[in-house]
């Protein structure tokens, strides 16, 4: 009787797909991280130009966006000025707009 030594065809098949089955979820999740980098990379970008903003409103000078990315809008009442910036996500699933504001008081 012979015996064989090493590993059968059923085995390396298992192993295999486990090993194709842990990189595509390795894969996956390189993946959504990169995209979440990405939105947070564009929110802190819009952060920046909703303090440059408010920095030219308590300047007195017009304000103005400096990337076309973002739309700022100005609204002012007798109490506060507010100001609004929006922007495509991108990589987004859904193609909502993202907003920031903030409430600058008048004086």
């Amino acid at each position: 009787m012979n015996a064989y030594h090493g590993f059968s065809l059923t085995e390396v098949l298992v192993s295999l797909l486990l090993m194709t089955g842990t990189s595509m979820a390795l894969l996956n999740q390189q993946w959504q991280i990169s995209q979440l980098v990405n939105q947070l990379q564009v929110r802190t970008q819009a952060l920046t130009q909703l303090d440059n903003a408010s920095e030219l409103i308590i300047a007195g000078q017009e304000v103005f966006a400096t990337d076309k990315r973002f739309q700022i809008q100005k609204s002012q009442t007798k109490r506060a000025i507010s100001l609004q910036i929006t922007w495509e996500s991108p990589g987004s699933q859904n193609n909502n707009p993202r907003l920031m504001q903030r409430q600058l008081g008048v004086s």
